[in-house]
């Protein structure tokens, strides 16, 4: 290929990724913002593993 293609290959590429990054700062998200989405009940659920432990319930000597 000749070297210009190379060039205008990379820049069309170099100008995708500013563009990725300008729309992702102007969104407003935050990195934080995923476990808002979570359902309750798999939030529940992880709670109560912590809870319980790594063995359930016959962590407690039963």
């Amino acid at each position: 290929m000749p070297t210009w293609s190379w060039i205008a290959l990379w820049v069309l590429a170099i100008a995708v990724v500013a563009v990725l990054y300008v729309r992702e700062r102007r969104s407003g998200r935050r990195a934080g913002e995923g476990d808002r989405h979570q359902h309750d009940a798999v939030r529940q659920a992880g709670v109560d593993a912590d809870v319980r432990g790594p063995n359930g319930f016959s962590s407690l000597g039963g």
